[in-house]
């Protein structure tokens, strides 16, 4: 991802990335606190950009969701919602 130079370039990688995040945060809840932080730096972002594709944003949304099930009030604190409104909202 770090030698990639445009956003199309960096998409498969990191869809292969997230796939990997969305199965380690579903079958390991343990895991939940260690994945916070890419929260507000990769799962957002990857939310708004207006280059992101629906696979992207699909994956970002099922690593919310699973992370919701331990982080709830993290989450919350963190105004995840607010990117995920605006998404719905644009349409």
């Amino acid at each position: 991802v770090f030698a990639c130079t445009s956003w199309e370039e960096s998409i498969p990688v990191l869809e292969g990335a997230m796939i990997l995040l969305v199965n380690l945060a579903a079958t390991t809840p343990s895991c939940h606190p260690l994945l916070l932080p890419l929260v507000l730096d990769v799962c957002v972002p990857i939310i708004e950009h207006p280059k992101s594709t629906d696979y992207a944003r699909g994956n970002m949304i099922l690593l919310l969701a699973n992370l919701s099930m331990t982080q709830q009030q993290e989450l919350r604190d963190m105004r995840v919602a607010d990117p995920l409104l605006r998404l719905l909202l644009q349409g």
